[in-house]
């Protein structure tokens, strides 16, 4: 018997041996060998946007357990309430193990083809976030803020970068209910504008800063971030769901714009003392933050 066919039925045989582990784990667990016990969960509606004048889509992420099994109780109910405020647009709901960045991205590619500079794609998202090192320079506290889906951590510097180089010129709303939420656009506003990282010279900055000027023209669009507390601070909630949430929830209808509707939901978050929402915006305009909230 050859060396080479010896070391192809091992082979093979290794993989049966794994494929089998695999399966059995999945059977167990009903999605993955991954130790979480989440259900996967993913729900799409589908609108008939023929007759639109605007059109408004929306991706609505709640990870209420994570790849290090951390819990954040309530962010599914963040999500399913999300979802309910496009009551009769096209929306995508991740929940926990579909919450994965292919998924979440696939999500955000689909729902923003053939949109227009006036439409809306509307984004919510109530999970961890956390901070690290800033490895780009564009951070005056010198600490990058990302977002832990189910699988990774999409920090801002990869979101940037995907927003510009995928997505088409659109109005933008994202509502972040996490952690240190305040920074998850930095880099973005930052490197689309030109900024000069705080006078820091490094070779590799300015690269990343001539790539993405060069990425402007392709990516006109609007930028609006409501978030959940400053990017020093921490994002609150419970089973009910997240404290900014529950408060834009409960003045949706009273709202008439971005501006308006942040207002007064800022009111209700800070009377708690235990954190302040963010508006932040990039290129948006007058009509953007104070024209119909289109809810």
């Amino acid at each position: 018997m050859s060396r080479l066919f010896k070391h192809t039925v091992a082979a093979l045989a290794a993989f049966a041996v794994s494929a089998a582990v695999t399966f059995a784990a999945f059977m167990v667990t009903g999605c993955s060998t991954a130790p979480h016990r989440a259900r996967p969960v993913v729900v799409q509606s589908f609108a008939d946007e023929s007759c639109e004048a605007t059109i408004v889509r929306g991706v609505h992420i709640g990870v209420s357990v994570d790849f290090g099994n951390t819990r954040c109780a309530g962010a599914d109910m963040d999500a399913r309430k999300a979802q309910a405020w496009l009551a009769g647009r096209s929306t995508t709901l991740l929940l926990d193990g579909a919450a994965t960045l292919a998924n979440v991205q696939e999500a955000l590619l689909v729902s923003a083809r053939g949109l227009r500079p006036t439409d809306w794609l509307i984004v919510t998202l109530a999970a961890h976030g956390l901070q690290r090192p800033d490895l780009s320079g564009d951070e005056e506290d010198w600490k990058d803020e990302g977002i832990k889906l189910y699988d990774v951590v999409w920090w801002d510097d990869d979101i940037a970068r995907f927003v510009i180089e995928n997505l088409p010129p659109c109005r933008i709303l994202f509502i972040a209910d996490t952690c240190h939420s305040e920074g998850n656009w930095r880099s973005f506003a930052r490197r689309v504008t030109g900024g000069l990282y705080d006078g820091r010279e490094q070779v590799q900055l300015e690269l990343d800063l001539g790539m993405f000027q060069r990425s402007v023209a392709a990516w006109p669009g609007e930028l609006a971030q409501i978030a959940g507390c400053r990017e020093n601070a921490s994002s609150y909630g419970d089973r009910g769901g997240g404290t900014l949430h529950l408060a834009l929830d409960r003045e949706l209808r009273g709202a008439g714009s971005i501006t308006e509707w942040f207002d007064s939901a800022y009111k209700i978050v800070v009377a708690d003392r235990l954190q302040e929402p963010v508006l932040t915006t990039y290129n948006a305009s007058d009509d953007f933050l104070n024209g119909g909230l289109p809810l």
